[in-house]
């Protein structure tokens, strides 16, 4: 069975994307108490979604690389329909869906 950290790169690797493996580490100890060498189980493979579903919206912040005729792009259309399978599948918010209050009842 994979560890986390493979499970992580290869689900992100699929847009383009990676993550370091010191932020990986800090993030799987903040949030789940697991390491990136742990091996996923069906005990943490829940705990993992979530931990993939925090990483996502950092990952747009980081720009495309362009030099000369060589441009590296990234599929970020692909990982927000991703991102929104896992929080369906959670059944947690997106964290990229805008948060609307109405205040209406205020005037």
């Amino acid at each position: 069975m994979a560890n986390i950290q493979e499970y992580i790169d290869e689900k992100l690797s699929k847009f383009n994307f990676e993550i370091s493996t010191i932020e990986l580490d800090v993030i799987l100890l903040d949030f789940v108490g697991l390491t990136k060498t742990s091996e996923i189980t069906n005990e943490n493979l829940e705990s993992v979604k979530k931990v993939v579903v925090k990483i996502i919206p950092e990952l747009f912040l980081v720009p495309e690389v362009s030099e000369g005729q060589f441009t590296f792009k990234r599929d970020t259309e692909g990982l927000k329909a991703y991102l929104k399978i896992l929080c369906d599948e959670l059944g947690i918010p997106n964290p990229l869906t805008p948060k609307i209050k109405f205040r209406s009842d205020l005037w």
